[in-house]
């Protein structure tokens, strides 16, 4: 595990669903709305939602915040973001802030999502004996996602939890 902090400017997308969260939000979000490279019909997603202009960040971190602070089936709420330089306006479902430093405790994990839950709980596992306590929702960076490989043990995630000491 790690503990580190770090200030970004991001370009954030909130969204509320029904379903399977690891496959939309893998399939839809980093595949949809994160991703650099798309296809056309996506393109013209992409300019009526976010500025054109966006410069990514080196290197441009794409993460999902949980923000319902507890795994769910259903109706859940998560932020999409994305690393970005330099600073924009707002649009109707794009909204653009610096995200305060933060400490958290991380585990860089490679693999498929479907075994990930054992680093969730080992990440926990290690913040109690540690003597850290969640301070914010979790979130997760996907430094090798679905969109630049289909073998899912190539997978590269970081879990992070914000912490503070109890």
């Amino acid at each position: 595990m790690c503990i580190g902090k770090e200030q970004r400017k991001t370009l954030h997308i909130t969204l509320a669903f029904s379903g399977d969260p690891v496959i939309w939000c893998i399939g839809q979000v980093l595949g949809w709305i994160l991703v650099p490279v798309m296809s056309a019909n996506q393109n013209v997603i992409m300019r009526n939602t976010i500025p054109v202009d966006i410069v990514e960040d080196d290197p441009c971190l794409c993460a999902m915040t949980y923000l319902d602070g507890e795994y769910k089936e259903e109706n859940v709420e998560m932020m999409a973001w994305k690393t970005v330089r330099g600073s924009y306006p707002d649009t109707e479902h794009v909204k653009f802030r610096t995200l305060p430093e933060v400490t958290v405790a991380s585990c860089t994990y490679q693999g498929s999502y479907t075994r990930i839950t054992n680093v969730y709980i080992a990440v926990i596992a290690w913040m109690e004996a540690n003597g850290y306590e969640p301070a914010e929702p979790m979130f997760n960076i996907y430094h090798v996602s679905p969109h630049e490989t289909q073998d899912p043990d190539e997978f590269v995630t970081e879990i992070c939890y914000p912490v503070k000491k109890k």
